[in-house]
Order: C-alpha cells, then sequence, then structure tokens
C-alpha cells in the first residue's frame, strides 16, 4: 500500500478546502459542451482532467489497451488493481508541480482541462 506524500502538489490553481486536491482524484464520465461525447475524467480542483486525451497522447498508457475514451469506467475497473494503482501514480506526476509534461504545455493543457 502507497503513503501519502503530504509535500506533493499541483501546479494548478486549487482552493486548500477543495474536496479534489491531488491527493483526491475521483474518477467520473463527463461530457465538455463543445462536442457531448462522454468520456473518463477526474476531478482536480474546479477542472476536469479528460483521461482520454492523456492516453490518446501517450501520457497514460495502461496494460491490456484503451479505457478512458468510452461513456463508462468498467472496462477500467475489470483492468485490476496494479493499472488503477499506475494510473493514479501517472495522474498524480502528470499534474504535480514538479513535472514539466502538463505544466509547461498550454496546449495540451487546453485539450484536457474542463472547467466543472
Amino acid at each position: 500500500m502507497s503513503t501519502i506524500d503530504k509535500n506533493l502538489s499541483s501546479f494548478l490553481d486549487i482552493a486548500t478546502d477543495s474536496d479534489f486536491s491531488i491527493h483526491n482524484l475521483p474518477y467520473g464520465i463527463f461530457s465538455d459542451s463543445t462536442d457531448g461525447k462522454r468520456r473518463a475524467g477526474i476531478a482536480i480542483g474546479e477542472q476536469v482532467l479528460d483521461l482520454s486525451v492523456l492516453e490518446s497522447e501517450g501520457l497514460l498508457s495502461l496494460d491490456g489497451g484503451s479505457y478512458f475514451d468510452q461513456n463508462t469506467l468498467n472496462a477500467f475497473i475489470d483492468s485490476g488493481r496494479d493499472n488503477w494503482s499506475k494510473a493514479r501514480t501517472t495522474i498524480q506526476t502528470l499534474l504535480s508541480s514538479d513535472c514539466d509534461t502538463l505544466r509547461d504545455n498550454t496546449d495540451l493543457q487546453q485539450k484536457a482541462l474542463f472547467k466543472q
């Protein structure tokens, strides 16, 4: 079981009283107003991170194929704990203030982050 790194912080501006900090990243299905397509994301602060974008950009690669460009999380849930842990660790790393992959790429941010 992994331990929580209390020093881990996100490059995103997240209120200290937010339910959705970098330590609590709930999965869900969402659609944005431009295309209406349902897909997987996680809440972070006041935003949703589109996991299908991370997957299509090769930043979130899990065993067994693609999971996040679907309208349910069933396949991801069925993929097992190893994939769950790998996904959470990868997402936290990409959102961390120490990782420049998403932090310094405004084009990727515009594709992957949506206001809740």
